[in-house]
This record gives structure tokens, sequence and C-alpha cells, in this order.
């Protein structure tokens, strides 16, 4: 009477163990080799970090969206910075230079590119108020490319350490001109306008009007550059940019080769694995 339930049990275990048998063991599956997706070169779009924040400050971002400035946090390139009454922010750049933004100071990162080869630059936009800037390695190239740029001239500095005031009105009388301040520290530098330019040497200021002016050199350093009470953090600085920045440019470098060995190294693998998939298919 259960012979018809055994029979039956026993084709259900052989159609199953059958089945089993015929399924490819996953070992054996040939795998087809998918071509590898190339990894590009590291893209340096930080430009800096931030070391210091007085007061209030605004990042405003590509996006539009603003935010609350913070010490530790990368500012990138396209970045806006702008300070309060009161507000001032200090930057460390990926090149090792340092930038301090004055209160009342709208600036942003146009362009900023620290990679350690000749392509490196940096333009920086001021549109109103005040930086303090201690160049870094950009500044020592054999052809530097760093610009500051206001809304009537352009600023190139060769290394050390400058001053930037951009008064945008003048209020009244006794105030200070409106147009481009630039002072020299240590180093040197060119501002330039549509209607001339000017060497600027140590311990000396141009100055462009806002209007139809060629730049001209103070005879005595005006007093548009105050400082700040934050200004014992900017102090040595420059001794030590000269010292980091050198290090740190070859520190840069010698990144960059590792990462072009790498790709090359990929480059060469996914070569390698196209050729056996081709073979395969063959």
């Amino acid at each position: 009477m259960y012979q018809p339930k055994i029979f039956g049990f026993i084709a259900i275990a052989l159609f199953a163990f059958t089945a089993v048998a015929q399924t490819p063991n996953a070992s054996t599956v040939p795998v087809k080799n998918k071509p590898m997706q190339p990894i590009k070169l590291l893209e340096i779009n930080s430009a800096a970090r931030v070391s210091f924040v007085g007061d209030k400050v605004t990042i405003v971002g590509t996006n539009n969206k603003s935010r609350r400035a913070s010490v530790g946090e990368t500012i990138f390139v396209g970045d806006s910075l702008i300070t309060g009454k009161q507000g001032e922010i200090h930057l460390e750049m990926e090149d090792s230079g340092y930038i301090a933004v004055r209160p009342n100071s709208r600036l942003q990162i146009s362009t900023f590119a620290a990679k350690g080869d000749e392509n490196d630059s940096s333009a920086i936009t001021l549109s109103y108020g005040g930086v303090r800037f201690v160049n870094g390695w950009i500044s020592g190239l054999k052809q530097p490319k760093n610009l500051f740029k206001t809304p009537n001239a352009t600023i190139q500095m060769r290394g050390g350490d400058h001053e930037i005031r951009v008064v945008a009105k003048a209020a009244g009388a006794g105030n200070d001109a409106a147009g481009t301040y630039f002072k020299v520290l240590v180093g040197g530098g060119q501002i330039v306008s549509t209607n001339g330019k000017l060497e600027v040497a140590v311990d000396q200021a141009g100055f462009v009007a806002q209007v139809g002016n060629r730049p001209q050199l103070f005879k005595e350093i005006t007093k548009v550059f105050s400082a700040t009470e934050n200004e014992k953090l900017i102090e040595g600085k420059f001794v030590m940019v000269q010292k980091n920045a050198a290090a740190r440019l070859e520190t840069r470098r010698n990144e960059n080769k590792m990462r072009l060995q790498n790709a090359e190294k990929l480059t060469s693998g996914q070569k390698s694995a196209q050729a056996e998939s081709a073979q395969q298919k063959r």
C-alpha cells in the first residue's frame, strides 16, 4: 500500500540529484573579464585650510550656498569669503602661502592650482577690503603666475609678504581715495591698470585711483594699511613659509610621480585584461 509513495519519493530524489549534478560548479564557470574603469589622476580642487576665524565670517560656495567659516575646514576654488565689521579669517594655502583677510572684505579664490608642476598658478579676486598675503611656492617659480585682481587693477607678486587694500569709494573729506593700494613688505611686485603699470619695491606702496589715473608711488606709506589685533598671528610667517614651501613642494612632486606610476601600471593592466578577453572570445 505504501509502494507508490516510496517510489514517488525515490523518483523525486533522483531528479533532484540529477539536477544538482548537471548544475555547473561556480569555480568551473568561465568569468568574462570586465574592462576596468580608468582611474583619473587626483584633481586637487582645494585651495586652502582655515587656520583662524575671528567674529563673523561667511563662506559662499560655487553653488551660492552660504556657511559660517570654522577653523580646520577646506576652502575650495570658487569659494568667496565675506568678513563682517569685526570679522577676520586666515588661510593656510596649498602652496604653503598664508592669507589674512581683513574686516569688511570680500575675497574669492578664482583659480588655484598647487600640484607641484610648471602649471601651478593662483588668481585671487579682492572686491573690497584688505588682505595680507605671504606668498608660497607659486610666487617662487621661474615664471610665477600668482595674481591678485581688484575692480580696477591686477597685481603680480614676486615672493615675500604683501598687503593689498581696495577702497570701494571715498566717504568724504579726509577719507582715503577710492582705488587699489599695494604695499610690499618683503619681495616685490607690479601693479597694472588700463592706464599703465608700476614696479613696487620693498617698503614702497603703489596706488591706482578708481577712475582714469596711472599707478603711482606714495612718498610715505599710507595709513590705509592698518593692522588688526590678530597681527601677531601673521608676524614671522614669512620665515616659516620659506622653510616649509620647498619641502612641501618636493613632497607634492613625489606624490605626482607615484600617481603617474600607478596610472601607468593600471593602464598596462587594462591592456593585458583586454587582450586576454579578446583571446578567450576567439
